[in-house]
């Protein structure tokens, strides 16, 4: 099992850079799921009048996916991750059409299951612990094994 602070060096690892990373640290991982916390920083290219649309809370939940693969979690099937891609989005639900900008949004992503390289999961993510948006979506992973 992987502990948080495996989990916390894997965020170094993602490819985003920037205002492009969101995901800032984990609170919790463990079995199929992780909680990261995270922001939409003010000078995100999502950003427009200081909101951005709440529908990047996807890009949020994967970038916490991302986190989980890299690190390696059990179930996440195989070895760490070298990169993977979002191949497919299920039932989106966008709880508001927005957010402020740097407000506190916690994610709970669980692996639903893995089929070779392709990883499905559900999230939620909260702003200021108010839902702003939840589904799930499936990934393809590439692996260093």
């Amino acid at each position: 099992m992987r502990t948080v602070e495996q989990a916390r060096a894997a965020i170094e690892r993602l490819p985003h850079v920037g205002p492009a990373r969101l995901v800032e640290d984990v609170r919790a991982i463990g079995g199929d799921r992780i909680e990261t916390v995270g922001a939409v920083p003010a000078n995100s290219a999502w950003i427009d009048r200081g909101r951005f649309p709440a529908y990047v809370a996807l890009e949020f939940a994967a970038q916490s996916a991302a986190v989980f693969e890299i690190a390696g979690a059990p179930g996440a099937g195989g070895g760490p991750a070298e990169r993977g891609f979002v191949v497919r989005v299920r039932g989106l639900r966008c709880l508001r059409t927005d957010a402020a900008a740097d407000v506190t949004l916690s994610a709970s992503v669980e692996l639903e299951g893995t089929a070779g390289a392709l990883a499905m999961y559900r999230f939620e993510v909260r702003a200021n612990d108010e839902p702003i948006a939840d589904g799930g979506f499936s990934t393809y992973v590439e692996r260093a094994d």
